[in-house]
């Protein structure tokens, strides 16, 4: 994305086209995320960094009890 320059002598679909990649995706914005996905994000990231051991399935549990 960062190497496709609009406004070039050469357009922007033959530069796409020589890095392989497909213009809609020099377009896209991702949405943002909503604020309880982010919530839940910093949850798992705070338990694997206290328990690093624990696997997914744990943490699936443990979200659980929690509620989230």
């Amino acid at each position: 994305k960062a190497m496709i320059q609009p406004g070039r002598k050469l357009p922007v679909r033959r530069q796409c086209d020589l890095l392989a990649t497909g213009r809609s995706g020099l377009y896209y914005e991702p949405a943002p995320l909503p604020p309880a996905r982010h919530a839940l994000m910093q949850e798992v990231d705070r338990m694997h960094t206290d328990h690093p051991f624990m696997g997914s399935r744990q943490i699936t549990r443990q979200l659980q009890r929690k509620g989230l």
